[in-house]
């Protein structure tokens, strides 16, 4: 991008190679009317060959008459020349507007500084154009001094939504009434940008860390009030929960704060500059009667600003399977992207409950399916793994959807890494359902041999005979469901892998006699990210 820092009169066009258009004006906010005539503009720029320029101006001429202008600006230069530059205009000249540029008429500006550069061949005008010394309307001006040569002249209509004719002076009454309903005519949801300042502290003290923002009085702030927002830092985006406001509750001051707590981020950015995408206002400000009334609010707060980030997430997802309630996997595909995931947990009854292939692929970008549902998808899909007789997510492709077992890549994983670290004597795998199966074909392939404890082989008795015997300690694995509980023995020189999460009667168990123990989480994080990374999330 050509982006020219504020220059004076002198626009320097010599430098453009190509034949060139240019488009004048201030496109505060950049909204669908100015995008409409830009887009008008690109487009008979293609038509002609030549390159497109647009000219701006800053400050504002408001801001020049009045330099202690508030509450004005719908957005800054930066972003003003990104929304611009998305649209197919590189070549941005910004004008400084002073008393030469405010006194001159149209007609010098465009005589002295525009007309007779010999690659203009176009220039593009809005709706109500008007420049120079009191405003005027230049466009008859243009069409006359440029009669006798070869430049295009063409003008757009006037773009409007609801019978009325769209304006920057419209849309900021609308950024302070209702600012949710901004991107209606910004095409995008309103956005600040501003610098991390220190605050009080009170946000961390109180379990809410926020970072402060500086944002400069001349931008319009919303309304204060509580808002479901986006924070874009460094390339990436967050979801967030923002509070502008008087603080009436803890400060005695009469400045406005803006304080934004910003979900699965723990950087510290003091200094640093933070763009804020305002989503939906919540509720109005509020002056609470204590601490813990305050801090109770915030918590309904943040839920209601969590179940909207879900809602509205770029990512659906879908769990189908039985008894899933306490599934974690929302929960850690979440703190993988450090961002919130809609997640569906979709428990059928019945069989013709099942979703069809065609609406799952439809709805979501992935798919995971427990048992006993898996047998209903197999025999559908192609198998990433054929030697598996089990599959555990759905990836779609362009014209496939293929079965992936993650659980198994986990596993491996997990194994792979045991064994590098540990000279365990013998492995023992508790369980003979699909877990173990799919344990029993990690372990051909790692060339491992072990013993399967199973009800079905009524061979409990094995495990203090295989412990006593142990060389060097034993690896146990629980391939069993949730419901089965370890009998604790009386050895120690065993690992326990347990293949579920969470399992407090285990965990504590195990923790109160010292006994390594390896809870399932490890293995569901795995198994997410290999799910995330199939789903190309």
């Amino acid at each position: 991008m050509n982006y020219l820092n504020i220059t004076k009169l002198n626009i320097n066009l010599e430098k453009i190679e190509k034949n060139f258009g240019i488009v004048i004006g201030n496109f505060d906010g950049v909204h669908l009317g100015h995008k409409y005539h830009l887009n008008k503009f690109v487009s008979e720029c293609r038509k002609l060959n030549i390159e497109p320029i647009l000219i701006t101006f800053s400050p504002h001429p408001k801001e020049y008459f009045n330099p202690e202008i508030q509450d004005f600006y719908l957005s800054s230069r930066k972003m003003k020349s990104r929304e611009i530059v998305k649209l197919g205009i590189n070549n941005i000249f910004t004008l400084e507007f002073d008393s030469n540029l405010q006194n001159l008429s149209a007609e010098k500006f465009f005589k002295n500084y525009i007309i007779n550069h010999e690659k203009l061949r176009l220039i593009h005008l809005g709706h109500d154009f008007k420049l120079g010394e009191g405003k005027e309307d230049a466009t008859d001006l243009i069409k006359s001094i440029t009669k006798d040569k070869n430049i295009e002249i063409v003008q757009s209509s006037a773009y409007k939504i609801d019978e009325e004719i769209l304006s920057s002076t419209y849309i900021r009454s609308v950024v302070k009434e209702s600012v949710e309903n901004v991107e209606k005519y910004l095409g995008r949801p309103y956005s600040l940008s501003g610098k991390v300042i220190r605050g009080k502290g009170l946000g961390k003290k109180s379990l809410f860390p926020t970072c402060n923002l500086d944002i400069e009085k001349k931008f319009i702030i919303p309304d204060l009030g509580v808002y479901i927002t986006r924070v874009r830092f460094n390339g990436r985006e967050y979801d967030s929960i923002t509070n502008i406001g008087l603080n009436p509750s803890t400060d005695t001051d009469s400045n406005i704060k803006i304080e934004t707590h910003i979900f699965f981020f723990k950087e510290d950015i003091y200094n640093e500059e933070l763009e804020l995408v305002f989503l939906k206002k919540i509720r109005n400000e509020e002056k609470f009667e204590s601490l813990d009334a305050l801090r109770s609010q915030i918590s309904l707060d943040i839920e209601e600003a969590k179940l909207f980030h879900r809602m509205n997430s770029l990512y659906k997802l879908a769990l189908i399977g039985k008894d899933i309630s306490h599934s974690k996997s929302q929960e850690m595909y979440e703190k993988i992207l450090k961002r919130f995931v809609y997640y569906d947990l979709i428990d059928c009854d019945k069989e013709t409950e099942i979703p069809q292939l065609s609406f799952l692929r439809e709805n979501f970008h992935g798919v995971s399916i427990t048992a006993p549902y898996k047998r209903f998808f197999i025999d559908k899909l192609i198998v990433k793994n054929p030697k598996l007789d089990s599959i555990n997510a759905i990836v779609f492709e362009k014209q496939d959807i293929v079965g992936v077992n993650t659980d198994y890549l986990a596993a491996k994983d997990i194994l792979e890494e045991l064994f590098q670290n540990n000279p365990f004597s013998e492995i023992l795998v508790l369980g003979s359902g699909a877990m173990s199966k799919m344990l029993e074909l990690i372990f051909n392939e790692l060339k491992l041999s072990f013993t399967q404890i199973s009800r079905k082989k009524n061979n409990f008795d094995l495990i203090p005979k295989v412990l006593d015997r142990a060389s060097n300690k034993v690896l146990i694995i629980n391939a069993c469901s949730r419901d089965y509980t370890f009998q604790l023995e009386s050895h120690r020189n065993f690992v326990f892998w347990d293949m579920n999460y969470n399992l407090v009667k285990h965990s504590e168990m195990f923790e109160q006699v010292g006994i390594d123990y390896i809870d399932g989480i490890g293995l569901l994080e795995l198994q997410a990210k290999y799910a995330l990374s199939f789903w190309k999330i």
